[in-house]
């Protein structure tokens, strides 16, 4: 009886045990704010190391204040950021936006004004809620999302009571309508707020706090809205962004504007309008959301930038801390993200995609610079589907092709789209996009278009309606197989016919 006993107490602490290193790894997963990896996979380590990587990287030490005063304790801080928040939150003036909307037709009809004066339903809250991820930033309650996903059925009933109040009532409790602003650095050791970017966004009800080391500290309410930069007054040439400024309560942040010139404006022309608009004014090497203003000649040293932000995510990994699954995740998640933007766009050279999946298989193989080991199955066989016995890695060959069919798609559905309007102009003024050519001088853009356009021809047809446009002889309209030519024999275009 002693053994038996004994046996069940084992039992019963190794459970205990495996319970306490399943909510240390949740804990640490939760401050670490790894969204990709699963719970489970025991990255207690990794989890650890994140964290610690993200208090240091948000960390601010010190900031400057309005008369160059450095604040280095938290009170200090805090105080600087306070003050410089009720200033860009403190209305200097206003304008009457009445003159600017006579000419402006609504964009929200009847029957959309109906939609959205439809009483809340329970299930549209539920689904609002659980639409949220589970680890996201906690409310100054301290609970997350997943404690509100974990307890609907106790709480469920007073959230819906409350969101309903509100949309009855025009008024939001007070505790609902304060946030906390978060101070992130977007540059390392920032010492000066505009180098600080905060997480909410703001609407004029709002109040705030200021959180320094996890304190929040300060209690103010705006009157009007985001602040940035100064405008250029007395110049004709900015009286558009002046009434933009008045009639939005936001201020064009000249700090992050930026002018492209092509390269036969002359140059006095060029400093002339970058001293008028006080912007900067921008090269060949420079991006515009995200993507680079011109592709030159040179295709890899114009995406090289690509590859080596891969490489520089892939060494700031720990792979020694991760698992086999840990790995396979992160770089479907991660790995194969990075370049998608470009790729939506872009054609790669082939060989810089070859040296990206390398990259990406040095990784998975823990393959450390110039280490040479074995590697047991191919990359070619690693982009195969699981249920077909690969590891269901993407090709990024075949994810380029299948993103510029898409772009293919729109121009051809949407004919009046700038971009459609703009590559007609230019590349099939008297035809249209399928019969459209190369052209001279092309851009890298359409050339990567027209890559794009060679997949989709494989399985386009036409579902015949009026015929109007349609060509017979050349579109795709007959299904598989069809006659190469058109015959004279009568006999054989009957038969294709019937």
């Amino acid at each position: 009886m002693a053994g038996i006993n004994e046996g069940e107490e084992i039992t019963g602490l190794e459970e205990k045990l495996e319970l306490a290193y399943i909510k240390e790894e949740s804990y640490w997963r939760e401050k670490s704010r790894v969204k990709w990896l699963k719970e489970g996979d025991q990255n207690t380590r990794f989890f650890h190391q994140k964290f610690q990587s993200r208090v240091r990287r948000n960390r601010i030490w010190r900031l400057v204040g309005r008369n160059n005063e450095i604040a280095s304790k938290s009170e200090d801080i805090a105080k600087v950021a306070e003050d410089y928040f009720c200033d860009i939150f403190t209305s200097s003036y206003s304008v009457d936006p009445n003159p600017y909307l006579e000419d402006l037709e609504p964009k929200v009809t009847a029957s959309i004004n109906r939609r959205l004066q439809r009483p809340v339903t329970m299930d549209e809250v539920k689904r609002t809620t659980f639409s949220v991820h589970a680890q996201s930033a906690p409310g100054d309650d301290g609970f997350t999302v997943k404690f509100f996903h974990f307890f609907w059925d106790i709480v469920g009933g007073d959230i819906f009571k409350a969101v309903r109040s509100f949309f009855h009532s025009g008024r939001i409790l007070k505790s609902f309508n304060h946030t906390q602003i978060c101070l992130i650095p977007k540059v390392p050791d920032a010492s000066d707020m505009t180098q600080i970017n905060w997480t909410k966004e703001l609407v004029m009800t709002v109040s705030y706090s200021v959180v320094v080391e996890g304190q929040p500290f300060g209690y103010f309410r705006p009157n009007r809205g985001i602040q940035q930069g100064s405008p250029n007054t007395r110049q004709s040439i900015l009286e558009l962004l002046e009434i933009y400024e008045g009639f939005s309560e936001q201020k064009v942040n000249l700090n992050k504007s930026a002018i492209f010139f092509s390269h036969n404006t002359p140059q006095n022309t060029r400093l002339a309008i970058a001293q008028t608009l006080n912007i900067e004014h921008i090269g060949t090497q420079d991006k515009y959301l995200g993507l680079l203003s011109i592709v030159q000649k040179l295709k890899k040293t114009t995406f090289g930038a690509i590859k080596d932000k891969v490489q520089k995510r892939i060494m700031g990994w720990k792979r020694s801390l991760l698992s086999s699954d840990g790995r396979h995740t992160l770089l479907r998640v991660v790995g194969e993200a990075i370049p998608i933007y470009t790729l939506s766009c872009f054609k790669l050279p082939d060989t810089l995609l070859t040296k990206i999946h390398s990259m990406l298989s040095q990784f998975w193989w823990d393959q450390k610079g110039a280490e040479r080991r074995m590697i047991w199955i191919k990359w070619d066989t690693m982009t195969i589907p699981k249920k077909d016995g690969g590891l269901g890695i993407k090709d990024l060959r075949a994810q380029i092709l299948a993103l510029l069919g898409k772009q293919c798609w729109r121009l051809m559905k949407y004919p009046n789209s700038t971009l459609s309007i703009i590559f007609k102009a230019k590349y099939f003024r008297y035809t249209d996009f399928l019969h459209a050519k190369i052209g001279s001088i092309p851009s890298w853009g359409w050339r990567s278009v027209l890559e794009g356009r060679k997949m989709i021809e494989k399985d386009l047809l036409w579902k015949i309606g009026s015929g109007a446009n349609v060509c017979i002889f050349h579109d795709p309209w007959l299904p598989p197989p069809c006659p190469s030519s058109c015959s004279h024999n009568p006999t054989e275009s009957a038969s294709v016919l019937c």
